[in-house]
């Protein structure tokens, strides 16, 4: 008789486990879902074309999320590259300007000087 009250013991202990383990799982998996929620929201939220989204009566997928996202930054990485072959034909346009020539003349001279004054100080 003292086996089986043992093993009914063990059992519902084991059962318990089983319970709070299943509990804590559900819990964690609860936890990840709403942070994957929390992200698409976020991510829908920086894409201007699907900003306001939330309030509308048919929301975006998160494939459409991911969609738009994706075009966004394909949209915005052409034009980045574009503004900087502007600053680069800029910076040429600048190295042309007398003043800029002027400039280079001036950091050229101090350089010279400066190095003129290091070469005295060490000797």
């Amino acid at each position: 008789l003292s086996d089986l009250i043992w093993v009914d013991i063990d059992s519902s202990v084991n059962l318990s486990l089983q319970a709070d383990k299943r509990a804590h799982h559900n819990a964690l998996e609860r936890k990840r879902r709403d942070h994957i929620k929390d992200s698409f929201s976020s991510l829908r939220d920086s894409v201007p074309v699907l900003q306001g989204e939330k309030q509308s009566v048919k929301q975006a997928s998160r494939a459409q999320i991911l969609d738009k996202a994706t075009d966004y930054i394909q949209y915005m990485r052409r034009k980045n590259h574009t503004h900087q072959q502007d600053i680069d034909d800029l910076k040429k346009q600048n190295l042309g300007t007398p003043v800029f020539g002027e400039f280079l003349i001036l950091l050229y001279r101090s350089s010279q000087a400066l190095s003129g004054w290091i070469w005295n100080i060490a000797a």
